[in-house]
């Protein structure tokens, strides 16, 4: 299931790159949220992971802005990406350019490929998006 708030020259190619990356075993969302915050591109593999995650473009642009403030004070440069581990889920949030790629999938996810992918497909993204 995809969707987005408009259609624009490059929503195709978007659809293709995310699903190459949704494709991987236990991926559940992926959302692209655009450098003011606002969502470009959301898609869920279920219904019921539609409801069971409440994820908003304004909570990762908020916990990004955290992230880089920090960073920035650690002289540790601009964020490129961010790993969140809990007991059941695991989330990449990815550089794509200006925007940011976000993938939640289950914690059985193989993890260094979840990061291969997300990382191949922010780099795709951020050439389409510019």
């Amino acid at each position: 299931m995809a969707f987005g708030p408009g259609a624009g020259p490059g929503e195709g190619r978007v659809e293709a790159v995310i699903k190459r990356l949704s494709a991987l075993a236990g991926v559940s969302m992926v959302m692209i949220v655009g450098p003011g915050g606002e969502e470009i591109y959301r898609w869920y593999k279920t219904s019921a992971d539609r409801l069971r995650i409440g994820l908003e473009a304004k909570d990762v642009l908020e916990l990004v802005e955290k992230a880089s403030s920090f960073l920035s004070k650690a002289g540790s440069g601009p964020l490129e990406d961010m790993i969140i581990r809990t007991k059941e889920n695991v989330a990449v949030i990815q550089a794509a350019g200006n925007a940011f790629l976000v993938t939640v999938a289950y914690r059985s996810a193989n993890l260094a490929l979840l990061l291969i992918r997300s990382r191949i497909t922010a780099e795709e993204l951020s050439g389409i998006l510019g």
